[in-house]
């Protein structure tokens, strides 16, 4: 069997696991403890609309922040995303936007492409 020291980049905590790769840290809890970088800094890249593919945004919290934005409330992305999120737009349209981008990065880290969705 073997044992990993393991060391969060957070809060500085040191334990022993038999996982290589556990998903919290004990001590603070943070799904990010192996990462050196902020959680929103992770949702860097360089990731085009799904209905627009002529613009590029350099994260996908601006993707998400133009998705929602652009023709409200019943415009061609609303549809896109309503149908991606399974949500009506009252339910994602305010103080939403970090959770559509998490949404949107593991859809497109899993896919590498978006779902062919008719608006």
């Amino acid at each position: 069997m073997t044992i990993y020291i393991l060391k969060c980049v957070k809060c500085n905590h040191e334990w022993a696991s038999k996982k290589e790769k556990p998903r919290l840290c004990p001590k603070c809890k943070s799904a990010y403890w192996d990462l050196p970088i902020k959680p929103e800094d992770f949702m860097k890249g360089t990731i085009s609309c799904p209905l627009c593919p002529d613009k590029e945004f350099s994260s996908f919290l601006n993707l998400a922040r133009h998705m929602v934005l652009s023709d409200r409330p019943t415009g061609a992305h609303q549809r896109w995303l309503q149908s991606f999120l399974n949500k009506r737009f009252e339910e994602y349209a305010f103080g939403k936007d970090k959770a559509i981008a998490m949404r949107l990065k593991a859809y497109w880290d899993k896919k590498r492409s978006w779902p062919d969705i008719i608006v």
